[in-house]
């Protein structure tokens, strides 16, 4: 079980698995939210998904375009975002050891021009979830 939670600790999440696929998103939205070159995220099945902890601090924002982005209200702490029969999980929150790799970086068209995307990951000028 990998475990997960906001700066504070207030907000526990976890789930299931031990081998995923990092996507690292480049858009100027992703670079906003997070303050760096990129957003990367594990997409997770939300079957496999539990808070575990505290939940009434979780605030979501939703831009007009439809970007949501979940954040404890305490610390300003990122959280994951459910997006249809998934969760967006940011990589930073996660607190267990866990194995992965970077499957992709997608809107490469928007990323910062001086930024130089290394490794051999397949890199997409839109989303491919």
């Amino acid at each position: 079980m990998v475990k997960g939670s906001c700066i504070c600790n207030g907000i526990v999440f976890q789930f299931e698995g031990d081998n995923f696929d990092v996507i690292q998103c480049h858009c100027s939205n992703c670079r906003k939210i997070t303050g760096s070159t990129a957003d990367a995220m594990i997409v997770v099945p939300k079957e496999t998904f539990n808070w575990v902890h505290e939940t009434e601090s979780i605030t979501t924002y939703k831009s007009e375009n439809g970007l949501a982005r979940s954040f404890c209200s305490n610390c300003g702490g990122s959280l994951p975002n459910q997006d249809g029969d998934v969760y967006w999980v940011p990589v930073g929150t996660i607190n267990t050891e866990y194995s992965a790799s970077v499957k992709a970086h997608i809107y490469v068209g928007s990323k910062l021009h001086w930024e130089e995307i290394g490794g051999d990951a397949p890199q997409y000028d839109k989303d491919i979830v």
